[in-house]
């Protein structure tokens, strides 16, 4: 008998708005691409001088990889002057990472921005995986979460049925249309507490694309993204983020 098909992510869509503020603490957009090892020994010199203007920093160093085993690569890293932005390249990907988000179109502005030089660098047509990743940090404590987060993911916790916890997580995978997706959620994060805050962190992303295909494909992974973040986050949420802008993109 075949397998069922897997029911992908159900959730409202959400209207496209900008917030006069927002909980993000990080945001990463990755690009993973076939292996090129010349990277793992020097960055080409015309993507450097492309990237100078808008990340003069550079240093070279060392990313931890989660596997079997733990393992690091080499990575090529460039900072914006302030800091709040940083570019990493290595044998097999390309990140932008952003620790003062204000919207998509900069975030997504910034990225696009990478594509040209790192095109003539890595001579694919394809992509291996791209994806965006969201942490946010709700400012709330264990005894006002009510309001703040969806019901059906913290009914016990409002209700007290675990008594004053230390720490809960929660994670959950799927599928969304053309993509993945990761929520994970809860008081600190999966191996601390942090008093006072709830974080939600979201990590959509899509496998094997076409290189021409990069650009609506990220524009899909944020709308979803955005859909998901809105089913989570409560009216209380809602209304400390400000003033809704309705916009052509979201949050």
């Amino acid at each position: 008998m075949p397998d069922e098909p897997r029911r992908p992510l159900d959730v409202p869509k959400a209207a496209p708005v900008e917030f006069e503020q927002n909980f993000i603490t990080t945001a990463v957009c990755e690009l993973r691409f076939p292996t090129l090892l010349e990277l793992e020994s020097r960055v080409p010199e015309d993507f450097q001088r492309a990237l100078r203007k808008d990340y003069p920093h550079y240093e070279k160093g060392q990313s931890a990889l989660l596997g079997l085993r733990l393992s690091t690569v080499q990575h090529h890293q460039f900072r914006s002057k302030d800091k709040h932005w940083t570019v990493v390249m290595h044998a097999f990907g390309l990140s932008l990472t952003s620790e003062r988000y204000t919207n998509f179109e900069e975030f997504f502005s910034r990225f696009e921005r990478l594509l040209k030089p790192a095109a003539k660098v890595l001579d694919t047509d394809f992509f291996t995986r791209l994806g965006l990743r969201y942490v946010n940090h709700l400012p709330v404590a264990l005894g006002a979460l009510d309001g703040w987060v969806n019901p059906a993911l913290i009914q016990p916790l409002v209700l007290g049925n675990f008594g004053d916890v230390d720490r809960c997580w929660q994670e959950v995978r799927g599928r969304a249309r053309d993509s993945s997706f990761s929520l994970r959620h809860g008081l600190g994060d999966a191996e601390n507490g942090a008093p006072g805050k709830y974080v939600i962190d979201l990590d959509f992303y899509a496998e094997n694309g076409s290189w021409d295909g990069l650009v609506p494909a990220l524009k899909l992974l944020h709308e979803q993204s955005s859909d998901l973040f809105r089913w989570v986050v409560g009216p209380r949420a809602i209304e400390a983020m400000g003033r809704q802008t309705q916009k052509g993109t979201r949050r």
